[in-house]
């Protein structure tokens, strides 16, 4: 019987599809809480790219860049 809790974690999700394999003692209470869409299958380029091409509520990113000079994207 090993008396360490193991939990696996996503470990560079935004590259690779690796796994982070976390040690914690026994007798910690530990609970893992995923982020919504954890279980969804994962969006493709052409989704990302419909989305940046068709936004809902806002003109598309295209039209709102017109003009300006510089830019920067914020994601929530």
């Amino acid at each position: 019987m090993s008396d360490v809790s193991r939990i696996v974690i996503p470990d560079i999700a935004w590259s690779d599809s690796k796994e982070r394999v976390l040690e914690f003692p026994k007798g910690w209470s530990i609970k893992v809480y995923r982020m919504r869409g954890y279980d969804e299958e994962p969006i493709n380029v052409e989704d990302i790219v419909n989305a940046l091409r068709n936004p809902a509520g806002s003109r598309p990113l295209r039209r709102l860049a017109e003009g300006k000079k510089g830019g920067c994207c914020g994601l929530r």
